[in-house]
């Protein structure tokens, strides 16, 4: 479903062509910006400016991203997990 540049759906919108602000249509608006419901995907690396991502949800799949909480709790559960002692660099197999 297309999006407008504000994020939002309508139904009053019409079709792909249809200017929706600044001489920006439709088409162009899905192509150009990421989504908010999560339809396209970043072609490349995003900055954020030196601000943090917060709220990050616990990590579900295996490429997701983990916040600091879920990572300080499971670090070195798994067999085969290294940690490195803040003391020096040795390597303590959990």
């Amino acid at each position: 479903m297309p999006v407008d540049v504000f994020g939002r759906t309508t139904a009053t919108t019409g079709g792909s062509g249809d200017v929706i602000f600044r001489g920006i249509n439709m088409s162009k608006a899905n192509e150009t910006f990421l989504r908010r419901d999560g339809e396209n995907a970043a072609e490349g690396d995003i900055s954020l400016n030196s601000h943090k991502l917060v709220d990050v949800a616990d990590p579900r799949n295996d490429k997701d991203a983990a916040n600091k909480e879920y990572v300080d709790t499971n670090a070195g559960t798994n067999i085969g997990i290294h940690k490195v002692d803040k003391s020096g660099d040795v390597c303590m197999v959990t």
